[in-house]
Formats: structure tokens, sequence, C-alpha cells
């Protein structure tokens, strides 16, 4: 199965190595650490597979195969369920769009995180609290 950012729904910015994610239909909020980060980038500009997003992170920080695939399917996982990726059928994607090609490695600062998305909230409940 391969995944793209839903972008009608997802927008994000990065700040400080760090995604900030608005779904704009529920406007939930999400934060995604320095390794989910680099894997959102990989999903910005092409369509991977949840196999090929493993070995790009295993590539980056050194991981085991196996370790490396459970960690990016946990994160998969969570964007997906937060509507923020859709799956892609086959034949919906051009071969050239669906290969992630040669990625550089994300800057490292600090020790390795597996890839977490956080939920924070709502956005308007922010908005409205005026914090």
């Amino acid at each position: 199965m391969q995944y793209r950012i839903d972008t009608d729904t997802a927008v994000w910015k990065i700040i400080d190595g760090e995604a900030v994610v608005v779904h704009a239909d529920s406007t939930e909020y999400f934060g995604l650490n320095a390794s989910a980060t680099a894997l959102w980038q990989v999903l910005a500009t092409s369509t991977p597979s949840t196999e090929q997003l493993a070995e790009l992170l295993g590539n980056w920080y050194d991981r085991e195969p196996a370790t490396a695939l459970s960690e990016t399917i946990a994160f998969v996982e969570g964007v997906r369920d937060a509507g923020l990726v859709t799956e892609i059928t086959d034949g919906a994607v051009g071969s050239d769009d669906a290969a992630p090609g040669n990625v550089p490695p994300p800057s490292r600062s600090g020790p390795y995180e597996a890839p977490t998305v956080v939920k924070f909230g709502d956005l308007d409940a922010l908005i409205l609290s005026g914090e």
C-alpha cells in the first residue's frame, strides 16, 4: 500500500525541525517529532509504501530493518487514522511519483526518537480560549 498526504485536509508548517499539522475539516492539530517530520517530508513529495518509508528511516537513523518497519507502521497508522494521509490504490499513481528517490538524510539534533504523532487538540477551542 502506498500513501500520500491528503492536501485537501492537511495543512502543515515545519518549525525548528518538527511539523505542526492541522486537519482543515476537524481543526484538530498534531505535532510530529523530528523523525516523523522527515517521513512526512517524503510523503509531501512522493507516494511511498510503508516499506519504502521504513527503509529510509533505517538508513537515516541506523535502525534494524524490523524495528524501522514497526516504527514506520505505527507512524503511518497514526497519520492515516487522523485523516492526514490517504491510501493510494494500485494504478492511481504514476511510477515517477511513487518512489521517494534520492532523499537526503534529515539533519539531526539530539538523540533518535521513533516517529511520533501527537494530537494536541482542537485549534478552534485553542483560539477561543485565548491561550
